[in-house]
């Protein structure tokens, strides 16, 4: 009873919320569909399930929400992603039904397929069984008089023709349209239904396929301007590092430096206060490599001396990323190590009120943001000789003095 609760709210969630709900289509997405009607094949029923559940007959949305239940929707979808070699009562009754009792579900079940056929014709379907039973307890659907394109296979049929080709560039522009196929998670509002969960993953992994060859060619072809805005469609449906990764390539091999030494930044910034992690070795490396091609890129000392210049609007102790303390310690170490000078390397480990270390990323952020306003604050730092001696009361309370 508990997985058939479930079922009843995802598919409430898909006619009731969501920019591609069924039964209200906003009108953003009528106009799409409108622009889009000369495409449409009038004998063709086009049903999308990447990124969302949608079906369109002679170049209008169907508005089925308001005509079916959450398990005749569910139902529907059951069937239609698994037409080809139909499903069995059993697993139908399982999915829709949990483990109520048998007879009363299969009285059920037969009754909701009778109110599914007429509520499809209702909709505007041309008439038709569209489900039909074999002997064997399977149900399938059929529409023998009328061609359905469902997007999933014409996403795999794609995909493979792209992996299948061999010339490179006619390659490129089959894994360009596999990309556009791809309009995300397969039934995202039912994502917690097992039969869902797994073929999501699987499209997710033909996406991810797709994009690794799409960027090993366009690379080859020093095509990085081109690959950029696949890669960052791909970061905001999964930011994985592996695009990550492949983004810093594209703003370095493109020469924009900046962008890519501030989207490192980013990286770090949302890694360190969400999940309180530090970056990858990978990462680090490449952004060493990137901070190197900048000097490449300064072609004047005027350059070079304002790049160097500290901001006079900041006083206190120095913050920097994790990279940039480790050159800085070991230039201090050398330097002392002439000097026969010491110096303290200090860690701070945050605990709560019971001594433990905190766990929770959001409390551990708060607490190490005050911790560095309180070390800012706290500890002077030597006035750079490029800059004027701060003036006391001018907005902060320090005097000028030696780390």
């Amino acid at each position: 009873m508990k997985k058939e609760k479930v079922h009843d709210n995802a598919i409430k969630n898909i006619t009731e919320t969501g920019a591609l709900k069924m039964g209200e289509i906003t009108e953003a997405k009528r106009a799409e569909v409108s622009e889009k009607n000369l495409q449409y094949d009038p004998n063709v029923i086009y049903i999308q399930m990447i990124g969302g559940f949608s079906m369109t007959y002679q170049g209008q949305p169907l508005l089925l929400g308001k005509s079916l239940s959450s398990k005749m929707l569910h139902l529907l979808m059951l069937l239609i992603y698994s037409r080809g070699e139909g499903i069995q009562r059993t697993q139908l009754l399982e999915q829709l039904y949990g483990d109520s009792d048998i007879e009363q579900a299969a009285n059920s079940l037969r009754a909701m397929i009778f109110r599914l056929r007429k509520s499809l014709v209702a909709a505007g379907l041309p008439d038709g069984e569209y489900i039909i039973s074999t002997k064997g307890g399977i149900y399938m659907w059929a529409a023998e008089h009328v061609d359905v394109e469902l997007d999933v296979e014409v996403f795999q049929k794609q995909v493979m023709a792209a992996l299948e080709e061999k010339e490179p560039l006619k390659e490129v522009e089959l894994l360009e349209e596999a990309c556009r196929i791809y309009k995300g998670e397969f039934l995202p509002l039912m994502i917690a239904d097992d039969w869902v969960a797994a073929a999501n993953w699987k499209y997710q992994e033909l996406y991810f396929k797709v994009l690794r060859e799409l960027s090993r060619l366009l690379k080859k072809q020093n095509r990085y301007a081109e690959l950029l805005p696949y890669c960052e469609q791909a970061l905001s449906r999964y930011p994985y590092e592996e695009w990550q990764l492949v983004k810093l390539e594209c703003l370095t091999a493109m020469k924009e430096y900046k962008l890519a030494v501030e989207y490192y930044e980013q990286i770090v910034k949302e890694s360190q206060q969400e999940y309180g992690i530090r970056m990858s070795e990978e990462m680090m490396e490449h952004y060493r490599a990137i901070r190197n091609m900048i000097q490449y890129e300064m072609n004047n000392i005027e350059e070079i001396q304002q790049h160097l210049r500290p901001d006079p609007n900041v006083f206190g102790a120095t913050r920097c990323d994790y990279l940039t303390f480790i050159d800085i310690y070991r230039y201090i170490v050398w330097v002392l190590g002439r000097e026969d000078t010491r110096a303290h390397l200090v860690l701070f480990t945050l605990l709560d009120r019971d001594g433990e270390p905190l766990e929770s990323s959001e409390q551990l952020e708060e607490v190490r943001q005050r911790l560095e306003r309180s070390i800012i604050r706290s500890v002077r730092r030597s006035v750079h000789p490029l800059q004027q001696e701060p003036v006391p009361g001018a907005g902060h309370q320090h005097r000028p003095g030696r780390l």
